[in-house]
């Protein structure tokens, strides 16, 4: 029997409608090692767990189509040669296709401090940012009298600049690589730089989103930011 894999996981699960607490309440593994196997960030699951995980999906999908409900999903040879078929990320052999890997996945891992809703929210907010400076891109350059550029179009490419600003804050935030620390602004007398006059302004409209004393979760589940 082959080992799952992290696309043949994902897809059973969904298609069984089971959540990663439900898989790891069945099976008693740590979930956090089933969230980064799913998403690749590491493979800390043994041989012995990724066997057991495969056939605990084939028994409920088996289980499912006794039932009358119809799950097309399978483990057999076809999907292994699918999955053996698509290109990696890295090519082992090249250390620095290997290294580029690594940095990659640094920096776009999800920091395990926030929790899912706040990871969520910080998705929708940068979602709702980009929308905003798509209507505001779209909007027609007007010239100025005293300047090449009107005051109206002068403002709509500095909101727009703010919100591709803002949107690099918050993604570096989700990231657990901030510039500058949004969760305590300085107060307005103490404000002696840049960052400090940055942050209350940044706080006032997305301060929840980045800030690590929200609701505590340590179980993240990324994959329910990824369906």
């Amino acid at each position: 029997m082959q080992n799952i894999t992290a696309q043949q996981s994902r897809d059973a699960r969904r298609e069984l409608g089971l959540s990663q607490a439900d898989v790891t309440k069945a099976l008693g593994f740590n979930r956090q090692y089933i969230s980064e196997f799913e998403t690749g960030f590491s493979t800390r699951l043994t041989n012995t767990q990724l066997k057991k995980l495969r056939t605990f999906y084939e028994d409920k999908i088996t289980e499912t189509n006794a039932s009358g409900e119809k799950i097309t999903l399978t483990f057999g040879e076809a999907e292994a040669e699918k999955s053996s078929s698509t290109p990696t990320v890295a090519d082992p052999a090249n250390p620095e296709g290997v290294q580029h890997t690594l940095l990659a996945v640094r920096h776009l891992a999800i920091d395990q401090s926030l929790n899912n809703e706040q990871v969520i929210n910080i998705l929708k907010k940068v979602a709702a940012n980009d929308l905003e400076a798509e209507s505001l891109l779209n909007e027609k350059v007007e010239r100025g009298v005293f300047s090449d550029w009107s005051e109206r179009t002068d403002s709509y490419l500095k909101q727009v600049f703010g919100l591709f600003a803002a949107n690099y804050v918050l993604m570096r935030h989700l990231q657990g690589r901030p510039l500058v620390m949004l969760e305590k602004p300085a107060a307005y007398d103490e404000v002696d730089t840049v960052a400090a006059l940055f942050s209350p302004l940044f706080h006032e409209e997305n301060g929840e989103l980045v800030s690590r004393n929200h609701i505590q979760d340590e179980s993240l589940e990324v994959d329910q930011v990824q369906s």
